[in-house]
Formats: C-alpha cells, structure tokens, sequence
C-alpha cells in the first residue's frame, strides 16, 4: 500500500513539474485584436493638402491607426473620433509623438480635401484625412474587411458602416484590429500593450 501510495506521488510530482515546465516556455498570450502581420495592397489616395498618399506613405517611422468614415455621419464617426481624441491624451509621451491617425472617407462625392481638413481640425489638426475614387482603394477596403453601404434617402444619402480601428505598423503592415465598443483609456491600454509586445518581439529577434 505505502508503494502505491509512493508511486502515486511521485507520478503527481512529475505531471505538476511538466506542466509548470510547459507553463515557463509557453508563448506570451496574444494579446487582444492582434494578428499576423500583413503587408498592404497598393493604393492611391489624396491627403487634405492635395497630396498623392499611397501605402508607401505608411513605411515610415510612425504607427497608424486608420479609420473608415465619413463627414456627413451623423454620429458614429464624431463619435468614434472624439474617443480617439480621447485615446491619444492617454498614450504616454513616446506614443503620442509617433502614432499618425488617419480617417480615410468613403465620401467621394461631398468629402473635398477642404472639407475633410476643416472636419479632423475640430477633433485634433494633427488627424490626417485621406480621400479619393472608390476604384484606387479597393484592394485595400477589401484586404481590410472594410464594411460600408450608401443608403440613398429622398434628395440625400447616408453610408452605413462599420466602425473598426486598424493598427498598421512602421513597415506598412497591418498588426492588429480593434472593433467597437471603444473606451479610450481600454483602447490606449490595448494599443500600448501591442507596441510593448511587439517591440520585446523585436528586441528578442535582435539578440
């Protein structure tokens, strides 16, 4: 009886030990809204200063967060900016200086780059704004999953969107999603979280 007893112990000790073993060496946990990181399809857009903005305007030393919409929207994307807004008084003083946020309009019909430039100026001037034919950001709507629908109403219209965030890093790769409902001290938390991650990835790749 006392051997089985040992031997039952001893087998307990050796399962507690791998697992604490497998606990140890196991991968960080990815972290919410992350993804693999995918390199973006050409396109070809205009900033609101009348510039030519292309995916290779998104290999820079700056983070992006981009943002679908449009000017006329009655309230998600005044909304969803003014978290944003939010969001970027939260982000510590590094992360502020290098992030670029830019709301690219579906809008191509009443969205002028004036337009957009005197909107983004209401929320923060440092917001980019990006517009342009449907047909030069296709493949980029759909890489993204991007979801929207005009909705024609008596002499006027409205588009019915989604409202998702999109992380894209230095090298112009897609990272990381963030989908609504938005907090912007959660989403701050959230995107520093993948900054701190993927850098100790790349510091770990260096070494």
């Amino acid at each position: 009886m006392k051997k089985f007893l040992f031997i039952v112990t001893m087998l307990m000790g050796i399962a507690l030990l791998a697992v604490i073993i497998l606990y140890l060496n196991s991968p960080k946990p990815v972290i919410a809204g992350m993804i693999s990181p995918k390199a973006l399809p050409s396109f070809q857009l205009i900033d609101y200063n009348k510039q030519q903005f292309t995916e290779q305007h998104l290999k820079n030393n700056q983070w992006k967060l981009l943002y679908f919409g449009y000017t006329h929207c009655p309230d998600i994307c005044p909304t969803t900016l003014s978290m944003l807004q939010g969001m970027k008084k939260q982000l510590n003083e590094k992360y502020a200086k290098d992030t670029q946020f830019i709301f690219v309009s579906f809008d191509t019909e009443r969205d002028t780059p004036e337009l957009l430039k005197n909107y983004l100026n209401f929320f923060d001037p440092a917001f980019l704004g990006l517009s342009g034919e449907k047909q030069q950001a296709e493949q980029l709507i759909k890489m993204l999953r991007v979801v929207y629908l005009k909705v024609t109403h008596k002499d006027s219209y409205l588009i019915d969107h989604s409202a998702t965030i999109y992380l894209i890093n230095p090298q112009g790769e897609w990272v990381a999603t963030f989908q609504p409902p938005f907090d912007s001290l959660k989403l701050s938390q959230q995107y520093q979280s993948i900054r701190e991650h993927l850098g100790e990835q790349k510091n770990d790749q260096n070494r």
